[in-house]
């Protein structure tokens, strides 16, 4: 069983998305949905359509930043995919909407390497050792909220974690990563 699926996590949207009868809701949701699955599959160029053009990101919690304008948001992502870390899970829970925002709130779930993490400076895990050739997943509660101008495009996005994801990590196998999983 797959202890992380990325898929899965513009799923709530798109159900969500059906059910709405009020169109500009419905492209709201369509478009954090898109956001998100061109995120996690690594589609930068259609990424970078979801946004307005001057985007700024929040980030609160572990490592609080901003990021702000179109050249330090697609280098911000050109990163994040490089490095594989675009594949993550979000297990979405709650979903509000109002004219002017999206907010999603779930479990965020997020695979590394051992290799990685000890480039983090992170040398165990529960008391463990950390050995190279490990799998590992992360997760924390995540709330986003997602702020979306007059003609429908993203403004950035307003990240919430609650904890250290490294707090809640737990080994995982390779045949417990989806395929084609590049970490």
């Amino acid at each position: 069983m797959l202890k992380i699926n990325p898929q899965n996590s513009w799923l709530p949207l798109e159900e969500r998305a059906a059910e709405e009868t009020n169109p500009r809701h419905k492209a709201m949701l369509m478009k954090v949905r898109d956001h998100m699955d061109y995120e996690i599959n690594g589609h930068l160029e259609e990424l970078l359509t979801t946004h307005v053009p001057h985007p700024t990101y929040h980030f609160w919690g572990n490592n609080e930043m901003v990021i702000n304008g179109p050249a330090a948001v697609r280098a911000f992502y050109e990163d994040l995919i490089a490095s594989g870390a675009n594949q993550f899970e979000v297990v979405i829970e709650k979903i509000v909407i109002d004219e002017d925002n999206v907010v999603t709130e779930g479990r965020v779930k997020q695979a590394y390497t051992a290799e990685a993490i000890m480039e983090m400076g992170i040398t165990e895990i529960n008391g463990e050792s950390i050995s190279a050739g490990e799998f590992y997943v992360t997760s924390t509660q995540l709330m986003t909220v997602w702020p979306v101008d007059v003609n429908g495009g993203l403004i950035g996005e307003d990240v919430y974690l609650a904890s250290n994801p490294f707090a809640n990590c737990e080994k995982a196998t390779r045949e417990e990563l989806p395929e084609g999983f590049r970490i």
